[in-house]
């Protein structure tokens, strides 16, 4: 991805992952859409909070004004507490590929450096202040940042996505599971 191993080092990182604890939770039914492509009260939404420990009650939680917020952060707390959420021990970088129909993608979850002038990671959208005020008031209140971003990099030589691959191949995969939509997951 990046000239350099330094200059890799300072732009994406490892981090500490905190994910659902197979043995306490059913995975696919943990997930959830990003929390803006359905509404409050609506069919999804309802299907999603019928699990308790889905994902949407931290993302999207219920509440008005910075109740809400506060409610994540409890959600959070007890999921960890019970076990639903466990930490990682050691930092690193999440694979994930899915497929559908005829149809795959396959990445990493990392953490990366923005600049501020977003000259190397490009905004794709005008996203209104609503938004923003909303998302960053649940990370200051959870300490969590949980919603992934796509980021489309180049990668003429494949080097990063042979890599992938490989280690998709050479793992045991976290994860395996299927959205409704019938889009497999798998983690490693």
């Amino acid at each position: 991805i990046f000239s350099s191993t330094q200059q890799m080092s300072e732009n994406i990182k490892r981090f500490k992952g905190i994910r659902f604890n197979p043995e306490k939770a059913a995975i696919e039914k943990c997930a959830a859409p990003p929390y803006d492509v359905f509404n409050y009260g609506d069919p999804l939404d309802r299907k999603l909070r019928s699990y308790p420990y889905n994902i949407v009650h931290i993302q999207k939680p219920l509440g008005k004004g910075d109740s809400m917020y506060k409610t994540a952060r409890k959600t959070f707390e007890r999921y960890l507490k019970d076990n639903i959420l466990i930490t990682e021990k050691k930092e690193g970088v999440y694979i994930i590929k899915q497929s559908w129909q005829n149809n795959r993608r396959t990445g990493f979850i990392a953490t990366v450096k923005l600049d501020e002038k977003y000259e190397r990671i490009r905004r794709h959208e005008k996203t209104k202040p609503g938004p923003i005020k909303d998302r960053l008031q649940l990370t200051i209140e959870t300490g969590l940042n949980i919603g992934c971003i796509f980021v489309v990099f180049e990668d003429s030589e494949r080097k990063v996505t042979e890599f992938l691959k490989s280690e998709l191949r050479r793992n045991k995969p976290l994860y395996d599971f299927r959205f409704p939509e019938n889009i497999r997951n798998r983690v490693c």
